[in-house]
């Protein structure tokens, strides 16, 4: 039998073990649930600073190995392949999109050819 109120009675039977505590708990995050952005600019061999962003650089096509092999080392599944597409090559109806040799189809290649990551998820902005 149950005696007494809140805060002088405090059920604490469903946190005694570790199993009964996961099995409550409201949120379980792991590396597993990371989605890892990667910017990629046209280009080789570089690494360019994004300026709105401290810490956080654009990469060319041959980086990007470097990049999947450390979201791989941390267990992180899967990688969001962000393009820089300079405004020379833009239009009104987003035809660079349907480029086969677009920076996202170049980054896809690559990831499916030389990489683990099982998974990439394309943003392609206008």
């Amino acid at each position: 039998m149950i005696t007494g109120n809140y805060p002088n009675l405090r059920l604490r039977r469903s946190r005694k073990h570790d199993w009964s505590r996961r099995l409550i708990q409201e949120n379980n995050l792991s590396a597993s649930d990371f989605i890892l952005p990667v910017f990629l600019i046209d280009g080789k061999n570089t690494k360019k600073a994004i300026k709105t962003m401290p810490d956080v650089y654009r990469y060319t096509i041959d980086k990007l190995g470097i990049i999947i092999d450390k979201a791989i080392k941390n267990k992180i599944p899967m990688v969001a392949l962000f393009p820089y597409t300079k405004n020379s090559i833009k239009d009104d109806i987003g035809s660079e999109a349907l480029n086969e040799d677009n920076l996202v189809c170049k980054g896809i290649q690559y990831i499916k050819k030389d990489t683990k990551i099982k998974l990439a998820l394309c943003v392609m902005s206008h």
